[in-house]
């Protein structure tokens, strides 16, 4: 097919995608609407909200239980006493007001005797999640369903300085099919989008590309693992907490954490997960590292990645650089097992693993399977000395709909 012809493709599908998603978004005037014109509203009061703050700071420790049953322990550092402003909106009414809490180390001081705020504890004992801590309205005065729709944050900075996050928060107020599904059009959106700016910008440049730098002809994505979908599935392992996922899939908790991933896109937008940091010092909806990030820009000068500082933070440009990320990892499964890796059933979830936990795990994996007549997976769970990559292959099993099937 001729690089016109690929064009023309991507461009269809782009635009099919699209404006299929565009036709079912939030009607006017429904509830979902409504809640994300607050929002937006919203920023801009709460920016010029004034908010105090203690001159001295705290520190506390919170147990937090991981998948493997064992526990950790997490210690905050915090100013001594904060407020935090609140937009907080009736569901039925859609009335607003904006309203200050305080945070006194872990806990939570009311004194707005009209609304009372309380947190809502998740599974694995987390109670506060700084910009994203899942606050609920109880017993309002006014009566109604209330939720906290937006909250402005004081964070504390590693140095001691303060700087705010405005930013909506998740509670199962909330947890709404039409946020779920609004959540899940913005998602698709903007992998379709990455996957096309990607391949169009490998195109117009392909001829002076070094040979390293060029994505398989074959266009492995589109025929074998339809792109958007595999990018999507990407962010949503990313950022559904393991621990949810398990308790969910056992029936000890009532709500779906991929659908909570969603809903957080669907009030953020492109600022959901900006301030996303893990442990390991990753990044926003596809959580990169800086080394990987770099390596991307390296391997792939031609696809112009924004840089670290913020490029992991646009979900277009962190989508389009888990693409270039996948390619290599496929390319490298090629060089070592040939062009049959490409029809192999499980080759999205070696690259899902390799996504997570690097490639060459899951050569080893898939090489010691190989010689030996074993399931891949039982050969990586010897590989990996952390449980994370298995809980990711978990999680994708749910998502393509295999359950507790491992493949």
């Amino acid at each position: 097919m001729s690089r016109a012809a690929w064009m023309c493709l991507f461009f269809n599908l782009f635009i099919t995608v699209v404006g299929a998603q565009d036709k079912d978004s939030c009607e006017p005037e429904s509830v979902c609407q409504k809640i994300l014109a607050e929002i937006e509203t919203g920023r801009s009061e709460l920016a010029s909200l004034s908010l105090s703050k203690s001159s001295g700071d705290v520190r506390y420790t919170e147990i937090i239980r991981r998948t493997d049953g064992a526990e950790r322990r997490r210690t905050v550092i915090d100013f001594e006493w904060k407020e935090i402003g609140l937009k907080i909106m009736n569901l039925d009414r859609g009335e607003t007001r904006v309203i200050k809490i305080i945070k006194r180390g872990p806990q939570l001081v009311n004194e707005n005797n009209d609304f009372v705020i309380e947190i809502e504890m998740r599974p694995s004992g987390l109670v506060w999640n700084d910009w994203n801590t899942a606050f609920k309205v109880v017993n309002p005065r006014e009566g109604g369903r209330w939720a906290v729709i937006l909250n402005k944050y004081p964070r504390r900075l590693n140095d001691g300085s303060r700087q705010d996050a405005i930013y909506s928060p998740y509670s199962s107020v909330l947890h709404r099919q039409d946020l779920i599904a609004e959540g899940q059009r913005y998602l698709n959106r903007s992998s379709s989008s990455a996957g096309m700016i990607t391949y169009s910008r490998y195109n117009l440049v392909r001829d002076s590309i070094k040979p390293e730098s060029i994505i398989e002809d074959e266009f492995l994505f589109l025929h074998r693992l339809e792109l958007p979908e595999f990018i999507s599935r990407l962010a949503l392992i990313e950022q559904a907490d393991p621990f949810e996922f398990y308790e969910f899939e056992k029936g000890n908790w009532r709500y779906n954490p991929f659908e909570r991933v969603l809903i957080l896109l669907a009030l953020n937008g492109e600022s959901a997960y900006g301030l996303t940091v893990s442990t390991a010092s990753a990044s926003g909806l596809m959580q990169f590292t800086k080394p990987t990030w770099n390596t991307m820009m390296k391997l792939f000068p031609w696809r112009n990645l924004v840089g670290f500082e913020y490029g992991p933070r646009i979900h277009r440009e962190a989508m389009s650089a888990a693409i270039l990320l996948e390619n290599y990892n496929f390319r490298v499964l090629k060089n070592v097992f040939g062009q049959s890796i490409s029809k192999d059933k499980n080759l999205e979830f070696y690259l899902a693993a390799a996504y997570n936990g690097g490639i060459g795990d899951v050569v080893r994996a898939v090489r010691n399977s190989k010689n030996k007549k074993t399931n891949w997976r039982v050969e990586l769970r010897k590989i990996k000395s952390k449980t994370e990559t298995l809980d990711y292959l978990d999680k994708l099993d749910y998502l393509v709909g295999l359950g507790s099937q491992k493949e």
